[in-house]
């Protein structure tokens, strides 16, 4: 993640099926992404992505303002953690595309989304 935060050069990241990532790396990750000002798409799909992650990752969001695309399909993200990225989304001008398919965001969590 110390790379992330000091590129200037990348600007896709995908990381699809690394369920060793774990809730750690997924917050490290998400700190880089408060000071990256290049990433533009972020893919973490089938991460094993919990709740807590996607939380790191929305607070991320209310500091990255260069980010259009983040995936995150196939995790195992519930309501909580789709509330946050619904929250956060008022917060961030740049993204506009979130795909949290196959998780299970609930209504709750759907309702936080539009």
């Amino acid at each position: 993640a110390d790379a992330l935060r000091e590129n200037t050069t990348l600007r896709h990241l995908t990381l699809v099926g690394n369920d060793v990532i774990g809730s750690d790396g997924v917050a490290a990750i998400a700190a880089a992404l408060c000071s990256n000002a290049t990433l533009i798409a972020l893919n973490l799909g089938s991460s094993g992505i919990v709740d807590t992650g996607a939380t790191a990752l929305a607070n991320a969001l209310h500091r990255n303002d260069t980010l259009l695309g983040l995936f995150l399909q196939g995790n195992r993200i519930g309501s909580h953690g789709a509330k946050a990225i619904g929250d956060a989304l008022p917060h961030n001008s740049a993204l506009n595309r979130v795909d949290l398919s196959d998780n299970n965001v609930g209504n709750e969590g759907a309702a936080a989304l539009v």
